[in-house]
């Protein structure tokens, strides 16, 4: 793509790694491995919220990002996404056929269609709620709670913990990157 961009519009194009001055320091064993989807979303956080915070990108992957107060990236939990994990479930057991994902009534299903909307939407939110007390816990107290990813609109309003859904979160922490390096 950058290829293409630099060929097309003789524009080159500025790609986030922790070499910009990111304003954000990444305190894991080898920084280089966060990926920048991780990093983006740090950095949003960090340029547009109180910290310490917690970032929850719900995609193919389930990651939440630990920023302290200061603005470090402190690690991650990277866990099945619900699309994903909902996929493997239909594709790996040979009763349970797909599913609208949405969340039921309750969380006791009185059928199967019910029983795997409660386990994928309202299991998630749990599964999310306890790993925000950890997180939590390990960053010394409450955190700022976003969310961003495409499952995010889906589970957070089924968490008991209160996550404000941010969408373009990483866009936001991109441009952040990009005013710095333009300014």
């Amino acid at each position: 793509l950058a290829r293409a961009l630099r060929r097309f519009t003789d524009v080159e194009p500025l790609l986030l790694s922790q070499d910009l001055p990111t304003g954000v320091e990444v305190c894991i064993d080898n920084p280089r491995e966060l990926g920048t989807d991780l990093l983006a979303g740090a950095i949003g956080a960090k340029a547009g919220y109180p910290l310490p915070a917690v970032v929850l990108d719900l995609g193919t992957a389930t990651k939440l990002t630990a920023v302290d107060g200061e603005g470090r990236v402190q690690g991650v939990s990277i866990m099945p996404g619900v699309f994903l994990s909902l996929n493997a479930l239909v594709s790996g057991a040979s009763q349970l056929g797909g599913v609208a994902l949405r969340a039921p009534g309750h969380a006791i299903g009185k059928n199967t269609v019910e029983s795997m909307q409660s386990g994928m939407v309202l299991g998630t939110a749990s599964m999310l709620d306890g790993m925000l007390d950890r997180f939590e816990e390990e960053l010394g107290g409450p955190a700022t709670l976003l969310a961003c990813g495409g499952a995010a609109g889906l589970i957070v309003p089924y968490c008991r913990h209160k996550i404000r859904h941010v969408p373009t979160l990483i866009l936001d922490g991109l441009y952040a990157v990009y005013r710095a390096v333009n300014s």
